[in-house]
Formats: C-alpha cells, structure tokens, sequence
C-alpha cells in the first residue's frame, strides 16, 4: 500500500496550496507616526499624545499621498498625470485613447524578498466600472516598479494605462500578492 502515503501527502499539500490561495487581506492606511494627535475613526474618539490606536484602520477607498498596507506590501500613490505624454515620437496611445500614468511606491514590509509584477497587482477602473490593464511598454519612464523586492525595500515607477478619451472617475484598484484576495481601491480624481 504505497499509495497511502502518496495520497496523504498530495493531500496535504493541496490543503496548503488551497489555504495560501484563498488568504484574505484587508487594505489598511498606514498612519504617520509623527503624528501628535490622532484620531480613532472606530469611536470619533481623539487622543492627544497619540498612545491610544484606533482597532481597526479600514478603509474602502483610500487617496493619492496615503500609504497603504496589503500583505507584505505598502503602496503610496504619489500622482497621476493625465493625459501622459507619449515617450518619443514612436510610442503614442491608439486613436481615441489616451494614456494615463500613475506615480506610484511600493515597499516590501515583509521578512523575506518579494517578486513584484505591476501587470498583475495593478489595474484602473473608470465610474462606468470598465477596467483597463497596465500598458506593457509604453517606453515611458521611469518604468513600473517591477522585480524582487528585499525586505524593508522600496521602489518608485510610473504604470501607464490607455484608456478612452471620455473616461472619468479613475480608480486604481491594488491587489499586492499573487495569493490574497484582497485588494485596495484608490481615488484618482
């Protein structure tokens, strides 16, 4: 009976990969720890020397300039330009687009090196719930934060998206790791 041992271990193993795949994360700010005074958005409540945290820190939306924390990663959103300039006379949006380029810093706040892929933690969304892709080279610079990320590291890029000429109330939706479900949402307007 050496499938009993064989079976067993594929078992578990299955039953891990499952579990790493279905994690949750919720997105939380980061709150600046310089700050005097905060406030506990769970009760309305302020603590003047700043030792009292809020429980919890969730927010569905978050805005350009907060720092946001999903998984093993931070996200900083530090602006857009909108329209983004084509890079040279060879690269350019097509007919009708028009690309938007999102500033953009990610830091690894875990123990252990990350790979990170802007192409598959990023995309945006229009207020008619259309979601466009990063552009994959669009020659702009500086390029998408992409690749191993040691821990307490940071990098700084632009991601490039076309999207219609008409579309309005972008949102940049975060999704941080390959096996998490959770994801952030931030206003671009």
């Amino acid at each position: 009976m050496r499938l009993k041992p064989a079976l067993t271990a594929l078992i578990i193993v299955g039953s891990a990969w499952a579990a790493l795949a279905s994690a949750t994360e919720e997105p939380t700010l980061v709150e600046d720890d310089n700050a005097i005074a905060s406030s506990d958005e769970t009760t309305g409540e302020d603590s003047v020397d700043g030792s009292a945290e809020p429980e919890e820190n969730k927010q569905t939306t978050f805005a350009i300039g907060d720092t946001v924390a999903l998984g093993n990663f931070q996200l900083t959103v530090n602006g857009i330009v909108d329209p983004q300039p084509p890079a040279d006379e060879f690269s350019a949006p097509d007919e009708g687009q028009r690309w938007i380029s999102v500033d953009v810093t990610v830091e690894n706040v875990g123990t252990e090196p990350e790979i990170f892929s802007s192409l598959l933690a990023f995309e945006l969304q229009d207020s008619e719930a259309f979601t466009y892709d990063p552009e994959f080279a669009s020659g702009v610079e500086p390029q998408a934060p992409d690749g191993e990320l040691a821990p307490a590291s940071k990098k700084r890029g632009l991601i490039v998206f076309a999207v219609p000429e008409t579309a309005s109330g972008l949102t940049l939706n975060f999704s941080g790791e390959l096996f998490t479900t959770g994801s952030a949402t931030v206003s671009l307007s």
